[in-house]
């Protein structure tokens, strides 16, 4: 199997997501590249700033889809009293 195709798994106490690819990595610093107007000296700062964004980013989707895999909060009631309707009043 090709490591680089294996599926790579971040696990967290109660969630795992998957680690951005190094293409993906790659991508997004380059965009910090360009959005800077190309001027060079930050590659491992835009390295570091695009992994953080897109781990923050996987991060808070899949807590977002932890909330909505939960099931939802029911207000507890009590029910209402009400006479029995079989009760019968014994003869003394």
């Amino acid at each position: 199997m090709n490591p680089a195709k294996r599926e790579r798994r971040v696990a967290r106490p109660s969630q795992a997501f998957e680690v951005p690819s190094h293409e993906e990595i790659a991508e997004t610093a380059y965009d910090r590249f360009v959005r800077r107007g190309g001027s060079h000296g930050h590659a491992l700062e835009d390295w570091l700033e695009a992994e953080r964004e897109l781990l923050q980013a996987r991060a808070s989707v899949e807590s977002a889809s932890a909330t909505d895999r939960r099931e939802p909060r029911t207000a507890r009631r009590s029910l209402p009293s009400r006479p029995a309707a079989h009760a019968q009043e014994l003869p003394n």
